[in-house]
């Protein structure tokens, strides 16, 4: 039976980057979903905590919002 890889061991540089890289692209792409979405839930809670103050008389004003004042 012949050997079909060399007896090397462990990973080249390349291979080292390669896995460097994809696991970072993961986490870059995982920290954005988690960014937004805690954004988007600090900013409805604030809402509705103002809504809770003034008496359900709240304008509320969404993130982004071009034509907030």
């Amino acid at each position: 039976m012949n050997k079909r890889y060399n007896d090397e061991k462990g990973l080249t540089l390349l291979e080292y980057a390669a896995g460097a890289a994809f696991v970072l692209v993961i986490a870059a792409g995982a920290f954005a979903i988690f960014d937004n979405s805690m954004d988007t839930f600090f900013t409805s809670l604030g809402n509705n905590v103002e809504n809770l103050n003034t008496g359900g008389n709240a304008t509320i004003v969404t993130q982004n919002d071009p034509t907030a004042p």
